[in-house]
């Protein structure tokens, strides 16, 4: 895995992040092959967030 995401495992964050972060996990870029796999230590956090029932979905 070339990008490492430390996630509280909720199921909207995960599909959230992998969908910004989809073409770096799947190590696949159109533009430039050649990057897409180099090795590069990234460490994506974010923080949890309190919020009360559909205060998350906005």
């Amino acid at each position: 895995m070339l990008l490492s995401l430390e996630t509280t495992h909720h199921p909207a964050t995960d599909l959230a992040l992998s969908r910004v972060f989809g073409s770096g996990l799947n190590g696949h870029c159109r533009e430039r092959p050649e990057v897409a796999q180099t090795a590069i230590p990234l460490v994506a956090r974010h923080p949890a967030v309190a919020c009360r029932g559909r205060e998350f979905t906005r």
